[in-house]
């Protein structure tokens, strides 16, 4: 596909019928579409809507409107619409107006257009989705019900031909039976993650009333029976907790009629009222419990989603992944027992402790607002479908592997932008794709990388958004305590110093494999006596001691760790398969097209050697071309007063871009000539790799582990540390050589893609977990280190 525009995914959405009362996949990309074309400059995607007039007005009718801009509307016909319909999608895969087509339902009265998919000529890849809940049972059951056995046979035949590029299926359970229908090829495989709910529109209301509300279509796989039956046991077991409620059940359907008598055989008639409300959002606002009774998922379930973001606590049956929804006792109660009595109990816990009522409905809006909430949902698809259309076809590799029961609890004191962090955000989610189960636990709330980890399905718990100092780290000990207690893992994994002391603590006498990563020379221990000796105490404990470059190594070895229980583990980082464009990158920043534009990408820390920097650049300035430019990229740390007073008494200032904290510094990179980074201690350091990877050559000091990624003369230039003139000669001669710069920067991005690539990193961990979980002795995965040439 052309490498220069964003993958255009067309999204069929078509023969929606009459929604009121039901349509929930119809309804839920709808609000996608709508959604992500509220923020479509953020994405990676540029998404179309492909759908027909019928659809349209269904979908307009509860309040969807779609507009007109990008949405592509099929021919309609009044006979044969679907062969009509069939041929123009056809011709859409074909012609090269998408590069992806994602089919919202796929059922087998879909087939006229999945088999117009099925002889395209592969202009444009195709993705299904499978949300239908009797689908799932099929397809488990592997047998359809009696009467549609050609279609069905038709339809599996379908799913087996190489048509289609990936599957989104709605329910985690459907992986396997999906993955069995691939006939052994790699065609991934996406478990949904997030749903979400626009929550504008549902809002708690400020007068809440003392309401019990059922909500869904009135059918046998929603049991509402069963919410009748323990309305009439809740009142028999405690009358006075009941007075004064009132029980609604809102939706329509065929059991509505049987579903009055069984209310009135009950004598609820004075306490439960059934009726139809085509916007539930007004009743669930004034709601305090929300039931559902679903027999066996309640993913995705956009009434249950609806409830919470109006502050609802929950009452559900604990089935499928209703856990994504629903944690015991922090925003609802599950029930473990299909049956009136247990569902009975559960509300009645609920009902008569408002204070209970009160922290669980705000705790469920915390959940939509955070976790299960668009921009989460949104970048889930982005990733996927991207993946898919630029020919990844292992984005998210599904059904078992070896590792699979290996679940791993990172402990780190926060999430913040930082070397660690960043790299923490691209390694756990493709863990966590390739079977191991990774949940993360920070001490400090409100990171900038929380969303980067949820949104690549990683579960991240801490303290409460907006905690801080004591509170914070008080709540963040007992709640990853909890959660080790509770969630039992196989293996606990602390990085950083503050995380390595109080995780540890935190899980004394866990029956789990312990593991330290340490990613910076030991310097903080000379500000902290006791540290060093309490330190080496909980080395003695360790399964697996990891450095990631020699020098920390040895700095451990030091310390006492026993050589078998010591290992390296290289930070990875991913290549792009081509930089950006250069002038594009430096248009978006304003720099002048031939500027010699430096990069320094480092927080302002005194001991990232900006100041030396500075030196340097004072010293080379009248031998520097005209017009050159030095962006620093970071969060101020304390030292940027300082800095920028340098760099005015030495004449700097005109040459100096403060660019500030990035989330991704891919464009900053793209748009320079030369990387620098002066640290004077380093672990090793993912801005060395990241510039490296971009094709950038590098100019650092000799420290850490940045002596093994650059090879001094052969990808980059390596100086002494704390050492100005050296290092401004060596910047001076790049700046002056833009063939050594070409040459040395191509070898720079050679290097990082046969040592330092983000799948060998991966795979490096994924390996240590797995033989640690299995008693593997020396556990550690090949960690040899690269030649330096």
């Amino acid at each position: 596909m052309n490498g220069t525009r964003r993958p255009r995914i067309g999204l069929v959405l078509v023969g929606a019928g009459d929604l009121t009362g039901g349509g929930g996949a119809e309804r839920y990309f709808a609000d996608l579409f709508l959604e992500w074309r509220a923020s479509a400059e953020r994405r990676g995607c540029e998404l179309w809507l492909i759908t027909d007039a019928v659809s349209r007005r269904h979908l307009a009718a509860i309040g969807r409107e779609l507009g007109s801009a990008y949405v592509f509307e099929l021919p309609e016909s009044p006979y044969a619409a679907r062969w009509r319909q069939a041929h123009a999608l056809r011709r859409l895969a074909r012609d090269g107006a998408f590069d992806l087509l994602h089919l919202t339902q796929a059922l087998p009265r879909h087939l006229p257009w999945l088999w117009s998919l099925a002889f395209n000529t592969r202009r444009a890849r195709v993705t299904v989705n499978i949300n239908d809940y009797e689908v799932a049972q099929w397809l488990e059951a592997r047998r359809p019900p009696r009467g549609v056995d050609l279609a069905w046979r038709t339809y599996l035949a379908y799913f087996r031909s190489r048509t289609v590029d990936g599957f989104m299926v709605w329910y985690q359970r459907l992986v396997a039976p999906v993955n069995a229908l691939r006939s052994g090829r790699d065609t991934p495989i996406q478990a949904a993650r997030y749903c979400f709910v626009d929550t504008s529109q549902f809002m708690p209301a400020i007068d809440k009333h003392n309401e019990v509300v059922f909500a869904g279509r009135l059918v046998d796989v929603k049991r509402p029976g069963l919410f009748i039956d323990a309305v009439a046991a809740a009142r028999r077991k405690a009358p006075a907790s009941v007075d004064g409620w009132r029980f609604l059940m809102l939706g329509k359907g065929p059991l509505e009629a049987a579903l009055r008598r069984q209310v009135a055989a009950a004598g609820l008639d004075d306490l439960l009222r059934i009726e139809f409300a085509e916007h539930v959002g007004t009743r669930l606002a004034h709601s305090r419990i929300f039931v559902s009774t679903q027999d066996e998922e309640n993913f995705t379930s956009l009434a249950m989603l609806e409830a919470m973001a109006c502050g609802n606590a929950i009452v559900a049956r604990d089935v499928g992944q209703t856990r994504a929804f629903v944690r015991e006792g922090e925003n609802g109660n599950l029930m473990s027992h299909p049956d009136a009595e247990a569902c009975a109990d559960a509300l009645l816990g609920i009902m008569g402790d408002p204070e209970r009522q009160r922290r669980m409905g705000k705790e469920s809006r915390r959940i939509t607002l955070e976790e299960h909430c668009a921009e989460n949902a949104l970048a889930e698809f982005d990733m996927f479908w991207q993946g898919i259309a630029e020919g990844h076809n292992a984005v998210h590799p599904a059904g078992a592997t070896p590792g699979s029961d290996v679940t791993v609890l990172v402990v780190i004191g926060q999430l913040d932008i930082g070397g660690t962090e960043r790299h923490l955000s691209r390694v756990l989610p493709r863990l966590r794709d390739e079977g191991i189960g990774i949940t993360v636990c920070t001490l400090r709330a409100d990171g900038a990388l929380e969303f980067v980890l949820r949104a690549g399905g990683v579960r991240v718990i801490g303290p409460r958004s907006g905690m801080r100092g004591l509170p914070a780290l008080l709540c963040g000990v007992w709640r990853l305590a909890r959660e080790a207690w509770s969630a039992r893992p196989t293996i606990v994994h602390c990085f950083l110093p503050a995380a390595y002391l109080v995780g540890n603590l935190a899980t004394l006498g866990l029956p789990a494999r312990r593991v330290m990563s340490r990613r910076s020379l030991a310097r903080y221990q000379a500000r902290y006596p006791g540290l060093r000796a309490l330190e080496r105490l909980l080395h003695k404990s360790m399964d697996a001691v990891l450095g990631n470059s020699r020098a920390v190594i040895e700095e451990l070895k030091g310390e006492g760790v026993d050589s078998a229980h010591l290992g390296i583990i290289y930070n990875g980082v991913r290549v792009p398969a081509a930089p950006p464009s250069r002038a594009e990158a430096r248009a978006r920043l304003g720099i002048c097209g031939d500027s010699l534009v430096l990069i320094c990408v480092a927080n302002l820390i005194a001991y990232k050697g900006h100041r030396d920097l500075l030196d340097a650049l004072a010293a080379l300035r009248p031998r520097l071309p005209a017009g050159w430019l030095l962006l620093l990229v970071g969060r101020d740390e304390g030292i940027g007063c300082e800095l920028k007073a340098q760099a005015a008494h030495a004449g700097l200032t005109p040459n100096l871009r403060w660019v500030g904290s990035v989330d991704d510094v891919t464009d900053v990179l793209a748009a320079a000539d030369i990387g620098v980074l002066a640290s004077h201690e380093e672990g090793f350091s993912n801005a060395v790799l990241e510039g490296m990877a971009m094709g950038l050559p590098m100019v650092v000091t000799d420290v850490g582990g940045n002596a093994e990624a650059v090879c001094d003369g052969h990808s980059g230039r390596v100086v002494p540390a704390r050492d100005a003139p050296r290092l401004g000669a060596a910047i001076l001669e790049l700046a002056l050589a833009p063939a050594l710069r070409e040459r040395l920067g191509a070898a720079a991005r050679a290097r990082v893609q046969a040592h330092f690539d983000e799948r060998t990193c991966v795979a490096s961990y994924r390996e240590l977990y797995i033989n640690l979980a299995r008693g593997v002795e020396p556990p550690f995965p090949d960690s040899a280190i690269p030649g330096r040439s």
